[in-house]
């Protein structure tokens, strides 16, 4: 069974998008289905994407491959079988189900793994050469939620050339583009590796609370700063952990509103601390004079 936000909107929703949503698939997938004879609206075929729906279809009124689509709560953001699915994408990987041009797709190679029974769609996507944490969900919704959300993405950056922290984390909390970032210098070397100080390569903890095209690239881009290696190493509260390089590891599902790593990331500065209470005014004492 397939599940789907609630219709109850006043305004109406165009049926490819509702299947979007559902099944976790692209829109243009969702329109294929329809225009092949593959949804039913009250037992009757459609195939016309653009089908608006405007009252409230109840459970078993609305079918795709002959399965029901049900309505889900609008009090539960998610349902019981929602399944989330951490991948170590490789570099050099696209985020994609296929390539004209033959390059390796990360989904094609993960469908052997996960199997083709269920599909599984990528919450938000990295570029080609970033590397690192990958969120998969076969709740079309939820995914769509986490890539909307102000939840915390945590990236590790290698970037060539030396940088003052405190002058790039205050132009990073007024950036005019962007919502506030936060950086600091990599807490930890990766792979046991020890930060070599005569080294030109600097590695960067950079934190976002969106996720925009190419956002950490860019916006170094800006500050002289080439990224020569980029890796998501969190998401919310998933993390990437030691999950080895092309591998998966199936998490239990957290709502979104559960999650702590989320919020604004504007940095704000300390007040003066108040003055004791038992201290007392100044009193001036002046010498008496001679007489």
């Amino acid at each position: 069974m397939i599940r789907c936000a609630s219709s109850e909107r006043t305004e109406p929703i165009r049926l490819s998008k509702l299947l979007s949503k559902a099944a976790g698939v692209s829109r243009r997938e969702a329109e294929r289905w329809i225009v092949q004879g593959d949804v039913t609206l009250f037992g009757q075929v459609v195939r016309l994407p653009q089908q608006l729906i405007t009252e409230e279809i109840a459970p078993g009124q609305l079918q795709a491959h002959g399965k029901p689509v049900l309505l889900r709560d609008n009090n539960n953001t998610t349902n019981n079988n929602t399944r989330v699915i951490l991948v170590h994408k490789m570099a050099g990987e696209l985020v994609a189900d296929s390539d004209p041009q033959g390059r390796p797709c990360v989904m094609h190679r993960l469908k052997r793994l996960l199997g083709s029974k269920q599909h599984f769609k990528a919450v938000g996507r990295l570029d080609m050469m970033t590397e690192g944490l990958l969120i998969l969900t076969n709740d079309g919704m939820y995914a769509r939620e986490m890539e909307m959300s102000n939840l915390h993405r945590t990236y590790r950056v290698r970037v060539h050339g030396r940088v003052s922290i405190p002058y790039l984390q205050r132009q990073l909390q007024y950036h005019g583009l962007y919502r506030p970032m936060k950086v600091a210098l990599a807490s930890a070397p990766l792979r046991g590796r020890k930060r070599n100080e005569k080294s030109a390569n600097t590695w960067l903890e950079i934190t976002c609370s969106e996720g925009k095209n190419r956002q950490v690239r860019k916006v170094l881009e800006q500050f002289g700063l080439t990224v020569t290696r980029l890796i998501r190493v969190g998401f919310g509260d998933f993390h990437l952990h030691n999950i080895p390089a092309g591998s998966t590891l199936e998490v239990p599902m957290k709502p979104i509103e559960q999650q702590k790593r989320q919020g604004s990331l504007v940095v704000r500065k300390k007040a003066a601390p108040p003055p004791p209470n038992d201290v007392s005014p100044v009193e001036w004492v002046f010498p008496e004079t001679s007489r």
